[in-house]
């Protein structure tokens, strides 16, 4: 593979993206990989931007049960993955479904609890 993609001139910064097309599509499908990553971001590059943004608390909407935090997860993963047909860059992508996100969560203080993950799980069962 690291061979192909010097033949093909990848660069450095999307090699992790040229990998998922390799191994998705094989060499044939590798030889066109410019063209399959403008049609949908790699997911590895989403990934990245994602653990960069969580770390630094952009996301926090609280406690979340580990099913609506991987909910959000996916559905974060998908548009940024597919986003890019909108001409959305992925911090304007994942903005977005966070704003969704944020106009579903409600709080429940008098109950002492919050139903943010509650509202996700239905939020994401929209899609």
């Amino acid at each position: 593979m690291e061979k192909l993609a010097a033949k093909l001139g990848v660069p450095s910064e999307k090699l992790p993206g040229f990998a998922e097309v390799y191994d998705n599509l094989g060499e044939r499908g590798a030889k066109k990989w410019d063209k399959h990553l403008g049609d949908a971001r790699a997911v590895s590059e989403v990934d990245d931007w994602l653990k960069h943004n969580m770390n630094e608390g952009n996301f926090d909407l609280g406690e979340l049960s580990d099913s609506a935090k991987r909910r959000l997860r996916d559905r974060l993963v998908f548009s940024g993955v597919y986003g890019i047909k909108s001409g959305l860059q992925l911090d304007e992508t994942c903005a977005k479904v966070m704003d969704e996100v944020r106009s579903v969560a409600t709080f429940d203080w008098s109950n002492g609890y919050s139903q943010v993950g509650q509202n996700i799980l239905k939020w994401s069962n929209t899609m």
